[in-house]
C-alpha cells in the first residue's frame, strides 16, 4: 500500500524522511538542512490519490475554506495547515503537514485562471517512496493571486538542479508540453526503467477542475 502524502503531527515529535515537522507559527513548517529561501504560496484546497495496477483512489480532500501554506525549497515541496477539515478530527497541538521531496517527482502540471469557475492549480505526480507499484497524485488550489505557472516552472527548475547533483552520470532535461486547456506539464526524467511511465503519462494529462 502507498503511504499517506499528508498526516497530523506535533512539533515536539521524531523527525522522519518521509514528513516535515510543523513549525511554531499557524500554517508553517520546521526547516531541515538545505531547504535554502522557499517560494511560498496559499492553497485554497487540497487532493491526494494515489493509483496502482490502474485503480484509482482518492485517499484525502479538503474544502475551499482552507488558507495554508504550500512552499518550494531546494530540496522539497512543503505544506502545512494548522486547520483540519473533512473527516480529521482537530487535535490540540497538531498540524496537517506533507512534503514531496525533489527526488520523488515524476511529473507536474500547471494551469492558471482562465475561466470563473477554473482553479489556479498546480499537481504533482510521484512515485511512492513506499511501495513501488503506486503512482501519487497530490493536487492543489492555490490563490488566484498566485502564479500556478510560475510557481511550477519554480519548482520544476529546483527540483532539477537537485537532480542533477544528487544522481550519477547525465540526467535529461524535463519534458515540457501545453496541455489541451492551455495549462503545462512537466515530466521530470526518471533514471530508473521501471514500468510506471505510462501511468505517469496518463495521471499527469488530466484535466483541472476545481476541488472544491
Amino acid at each position: 500500500m502507498p503511504f499517506d502524502n499528508f498526516i497530523a503531527r506535533a512539533p515536539g515529535d521524531a523527525a522522519h524522511p518521509f514528513y516535515p515537522l510543523p513549525g511554531a507559527a499557524n500554517d508553517s513548517y520546521a526547516l531541515e538542512d538545505g531547504d535554502g529561501e522557499a517560494m511560498t504560496v496559499v492553497v485554497n484546497a487540497a487532493r491526494a490519490e494515489a493509483t496502482a495496477d490502474g485503480r484509482r483512489t482518492q485517499r484525502t480532500a479538503w474544502s475551499n475554506k482552507l488558507k495554508s501554506t504550500l512552499a518550494i525549497t531546494d530540496t522539497r515541496l512543503v505544506f502545512a495547515s494548522t486547520d483540519f477539515l473533512r473527516g480529521f478530527k482537530k487535535v490540540k497541538g497538531h498540524s496537517f503537514v506533507g512534503h514531496v521531496r525533489h527526488e520523488w517527482l515524476a511529473a507536474v502540471t500547471a494551469s492558471d485562471l482562465r475561466f470563473a469557475k477554473s482553479p489556479n492549480q498546480v499537481r504533482v505526480v510521484l512515485r511512492d517512496p513506499v511501495d513501488s507499484s503506486w503512482v501519487d497524485i497530490v493536487t492543489f488550489d492555490i490563490a488566484r493571486q498566485s502564479s500556478a505557472l510560475s510557481f511550477a516552472t519554480e519548482l520544476v527548475r529546483r527540483a532539477s538542479a537537485y537532480r542533477l547533483q544528487h544522481t550519477e552520470g547525465e540526467l535529461a532535461e524535463p519534458l515540457v508540453s501545453t496541455m489541451k486547456n492551455g495549462g503545462t506539464r512537466w515530466l521530470l526524467p526518471n533514471p530508473a526503467d521501471d514500468q510506471l511511465d505510462g501511468v505517469i503519462d496518463t495521471v499527469s494529462s488530466v484535466r483541472a477542475e476545481p476541488l472544491a
